[in-house]
């Protein structure tokens, strides 16, 4: 049995039903995002009873539904609940409601995709001319009234008059032309020719717009929800690609639970923890999608594809987002014990999901073994073991990640596989995680690593914190402002003006083993100056030569190259400390390769040159 329905309804009916709120939105409906080409271009259609394409609806109860009134009607002229939702169409019904209907103007879009108000307006001598294309004889204009013809002439449209004395009609008319065709009439009433203009354009155009039908597709009431979204989100393919997330708040709508406004309250919290002001909504629902699926008895392995997260249903939801936002927080915690404290400094957004969705499913495991009666000695045992594990076997799990890059490519297969893993290892359960065994970090990658763009920058930097790196012109802690600091950043050590002079190639001195946390004013009073100019200027009165040392140290930067301006035997002394550093975090071993430059050479072309 079919469970649509077709009909072609006059335009001028569907019209009236959205301004009366009996054809409505779904609220999950993304919003009126229109410029003005496509509503002139789709008038010129209509004008020339041209076809538009057709209108999917879906049939409600109006008691039982999240709907919102389409953009211009107003609520004031709202007389009827719902019995019809517009689930393909909405630009095209929107932009005929508020050209036809609307008395205050277009909301719109600018060349800035700014918001803005404009009228419409058909030029009726253009609009009967056949060497004239129609799309050119719908004018728009500003609050101001001023619209431009095909000429270039400017005409001001703020009087009625001027309306009548320059034949432009406004769209918004059409549907009562007949007021403004007399008073057109009468002011060109000793001019025959103008009152045959209207006769012929009143039945040519504004016919058109009257007698338009257009084609509706009626999806029943009782269609399965399923099938809805799976039919919303292909019709939208067309315009701008749904997100997950929009396709789960129209699902969720269905069930009469708002997924947006749940979704907006839960990230005002997040976002107060620095580091998660990145988090979007499908990383929220694929570490939620991740602990449902893994509590399912029925579903042998834990995933998050887009198909298991569209097939989410609003409970399933309403059960699992408390536990998920505790995750995050639980990663952010774990983040900034790793000195990662800003969103742009996480390297993998996306491992981000597989750690909130592990620190959770450990939590839970924990709490529900301590509070299960008849949990046994040994399961009580497992459990806490997975906890009081957590910190450590995490941390390796993390770095080998971010440094094996394990998280640049095939998202949701890594994401699920690391969760699964991840938890049996630290239930004791298996061996070492696919990530830990497979994570491998080829040495001279640290020569390649340029920009904060890179997840190795990001991971190195972090872990110069970790070692406590300290402020070159104070001696305080690095790690106390670049949390709150926005001064804080990544420079060169050596600085790139002073390479440049020497004949040091940039991929060496723009790596990041010549680069480290420096404040704005350190690195201002740096200059392009040498090391063994700049450090004896930085170093205030309280910092002598011993602290200075220290200070470099803290870096992990060898302080007696910097002294005689040995840039080769600093970047090799340096890059051997920071693959030690990645090392430690790693917990395995790296297998140094040849340099891909020779750094005696270099050592030498640069002697030459001093």
């Amino acid at each position: 049995m079919s469970t649509f329905g077709i009909d072609k309804p006059l335009l001028s009916e569907i019209l009236t039903d959205i301004g009366t709120g009996r054809i409505q939105l779904p609220d999950f409906q993304r919003d009126w995002i229109w410029d003005d080409y496509r509503i002139r271009s789709l008038l010129a259609s209509v004008a020339q009873a041209f076809p538009i394409g057709a209108v999917l609806t879906l049939a409600v109860d109006g008691k039982n539904s999240l709907t919102r009134l389409v953009e211009g009607v107003n609520g004031a002229n709202v007389v009827e609940s719902p019995n019809t939702l517009i689930l393909d169409g909405q630009q095209r019904l929107t932009a005929l409601f508020q050209t036809l209907k609307s008395e205050c103007g277009v909301y719109t879009l600018n060349a800035k995709r700014k918001r803005v108000t404009r009228y419409y307006y058909l030029d009726i001598e253009k609009c009967l001319s056949d060497e004239v294309d129609r799309e050119k004889a719908v004018l728009s204009c500003r609050d101001n009234r001023r619209v431009q013809r095909v000429c270039g002439e400017v005409i001001d449209l703020d009087s009625d008059e001027m309306e009548y004395e320059n034949s432009i009609f406004p769209v918004n008319k059409i549907f009562d032309s007949d007021d403004w065709g007399d008073k057109y009439k009468d002011y060109w009433r000793g001019d025959s020719s103008k009152r045959e203009l209207f006769n012929t354009f009143n039945r040519e155009v504004i016919g058109c717009f009257k007698q338009y039908n257009l084609p509706i597709i009626h999806l029943r009431e009782d269609t399965p929800r399923e099938a809805v979204c799976l039919i919303f989100g292909k019709l939208n393919t067309r315009g701008v690609t749904l997100t997950v997330f929009e396709l789960l708040t129209a699902s969720f709508a269905i069930d009469n639970f708002q997924l947006r406004e749940d979704w907006d309250k839960r990230f005002k919290r997040l976002k107060k923890e620095s580091v998660l002001e990145n988090l979007d909504s499908t990383d929220f629902l694929r570490a939620l999608t991740l602990l449902s699926t893994d509590a399912n008895p029925k579903i042998t392995t834990a995933n998050c594809t887009r198909r298991s997260i569209l097939q989410l249903k609003a409970a399933d939801y309403q059960k699992w987002a408390d536990i998920t936002e505790d995750g995050f927080i639980k990663a952010a915690e774990f983040l900034r014990k790793e000195k990662i404290f800003r969103a742009i400094d996480v390297p993998y957004q996306t491992q981000l999901t597989t750690l909130a969705a592990t620190l959770a499913s450990v939590n839970i495991s924990y709490e529900s073994a301590l509070n299960d009666e008849e949990s046994t000695k040994e399961e009580l045992l497992k459990a806490y073991r997975a906890k009081t594990d957590e910190d450590q076997k995490i941390h390796h799990w993390y770095w080998c990640g971010v440094f094996g890059e394990m998280y640049a490519g095939a998202v949701n297969a890594r994401i699920t596989k690391d969760f699964s893993e991840v938890i049996s290892w630290l239930r004791e359960e298996t061996g070492l995680p696919s990530t830990v065994r497979e994570a491998n970090f080829q040495s001279n990658k640290l020569l390649e690593v340029q920009t904060r763009r890179s997840a190795v920058y990001k991971g190195t930097i972090a872990l110069l914190i970790r070692n406590g790196c300290l402020d070159f012109l104070t001696g305080s802690s690095i790690e106390n402002k670049v949390s709150s600091d926005s001064d804080i950043d990544i420079h060169h050590i050596f600085p790139k003006d002073w390479c440049k002079r020497k004949g040091i190639e940039s991929n060496i001195f723009n790596s990041i083993v010549n680069k480290t946390v420096l404040s704005r004013a350190t690195n201002q009073s740096i200059g392009g100056q040498a090391p063994s100019k700049y450090l004896p200027k930085i170093r205030g009165a309280n910092i002598d030569e011993a602290k200075m040392g220290e200070i470099l140290t803290s870096h992990l930067i060898f302080p007696d190259f910097l002294r005689i301006d040995n840039f080769a035997g600093f970047f090799k002394v340096r890059k051997e400390a920071l693959l030690n550093a990645i090392e430690k975090a790693m917990g395995k071993k790296i297998i140094r390769e040849p340099d891909i430059f020779d750094i005696d050479a270099l050592l030498k072309g640069s002697e030459a040159q001093n």
